[in-house]
């Protein structure tokens, strides 16, 4: 599927009743993608999240500020999806609270172009923070492996990485393939 086609999503709605889960549900379907999980329960909503495992996660305020911020923690702890808060005439309080705990979008409507939107924005934040996260986890495997070295054959650091990555060369592996064995092995002993 290209960058630009359309993809069908699995959807989890939270809200803090029942009653206002259908509307942004109807809204969710009318762009084609599928809710797979309605929530008002702040104890539920972290377990359904992971058993559900949707694709974004989309918490509506109505009335109750605290509970809202709860359904976002909870989702953004599990941190299997990124998370949109829907508030129409939300306060700036909101807003601010709301990024902080974690979510890659804020709308205030279920138009259609907007939800959409939002939808992509967030995918695209949360795509674009995982690769970053993915960086630092290597970059830490790489340092580790590094201080290894330096520590077993009284390496510099630029020396310990020529040999990491002179080994990967001749062994045709990729460098993170020697990262994980030397860690491995280091690990073992």
């Amino acid at each position: 599927m290209g960058e630009d086609e359309p993809r069908h999503l699995k959807v989890l709605v939270a809200d803090e009743r029942q009653k206002y889960l259908e509307p942004v549900s109807a809204a969710v379907r009318d762009l084609g993608h599928e809710v797979i999980a309605h929530e008002v329960s702040i104890d539920q909503v972290g377990r359904a999240t992971l058993e559900h495992r949707p694709d974004i996660a989309i918490v509506a305020l109505h009335e109750d500020t605290q509970h809202a911020l709860e359904l976002i923690t909870e989702i953004v702890e599990e941190a299997v999806c990124p998370v949109i808060a829907l508030a129409d005439d939300a306060s700036r309080e909101f807003v601010h609270a709301a990024a902080e705990r974690g979510v890659f979008a804020y709308i205030d409507s279920t138009n259609e172009a907007e939800l959409q939107g939002a939808i992509d924005v967030a995918l695209q934040r949360h795509h674009q923070f995982s690769r970053l996260l993915h960086a630092f986890e290597r970059r830490a495997r790489i340092e580790r492996a590094k201080g290894i070295l330096m520590e077993r054959h009284a390496l510099g650091d630029r020396e310990a990485f020529e040999r990491i990555r002179g080994e990967a060369r001749s062994t045709r592996r990729q460098v993170m393939d020697v990262v994980d064995a030397l860690i491995d092995s280091s690990d073992g002993a």
